[in-house]
């Protein structure tokens, strides 16, 4: 046998006790976790993802509490979407740090999927689900190359009376430029019975220029 044979034998039998190793390993890091998510506080990562299609649409909210900062691309620039809701006329941030001057919504809840992140907020009028859909199924590539990210609000009545509720969204243009002084334009179109709203920057030097914000 060579050298070189019995460095192969020696290697394989480092990897036969090594994978085993491993995966003992990432149980024991996993199940402590699942025990203490049945027990106490629910895990939240450092940030949620928002709208992840790609680097360049990629918004995170990197604080506790949806509404206690802006929310960010994952340079940590400023990508604000601002959601409020209105309750038998009183008006509540939902999504974001402005406006500063309208309360919170009490944020109750936090669950993060692989494809879905759902805040739960209530008082004691209403119980409000917000819900953040990106769907990369890898089983369908057509869906998984959409870069579409959809937004699902539900409500319902916490006290079991009938209430009055509208709702805002809102997202910057912020999302379309890489630099804040960039001059942008946008359009107001209907498709399907659908009212589209487009927006983007006035130049489009696409050859130009470089970087993470584009």
């Amino acid at each position: 046998m060579t050298p070189k044979q019995t460095a192969l034998i020696r290697w394989a039998r480092a990897c036969a006790f090594i994978v085993p190793a491993l995966a003992a390993g990432v149980f024991a890091l996993t199940a402590p976790r699942a025990r203490a998510q049945e027990s106490g506080p629910v895990f939240r990562p450092p940030a949620v993802p928002l709208v992840v299609s790609d680097p360049y649409l990629s918004v995170w909210s990197e604080a506790d509490r949806l509404t206690d900062d802006t929310t960010r691309h994952w340079t940590r620039r400023p990508h604000s979407l601002v959601s409020l809701v209105r309750i038998d006329g009183k008006t509540y941030r939902l999504m974001g740090s402005s406006p500063a001057e309208i309360p919170a919504l009490p944020q109750v809840g936090l669950e993060v999927t692989p494809t879905r992140s759902l805040y739960t907020f209530a008082n004691g009028q209403i119980h409000l689900t917000l819900t953040f859909m990106t769907p990369v199924l890898p089983d369908d590539l057509n869906v998984l190359a959409r870069p579409v990210t959809y937004l699902t609000w539900e409500v319902r009545s916490a006290d079991g009376a009938a209430h009055a509720v509208s709702l805002y969204d809102s997202a910057s243009a912020q999302l379309v430029v890489n630099a804040p002084e960039e001059k942008v334009g946008w359009q107001r179109e209907t498709a399907n019975g659908l009212t589209l709203l487009r927006v983007g920057t006035q130049e489009q030097a696409v050859l130009a220029a470089s970087g993470d914000d584009i």
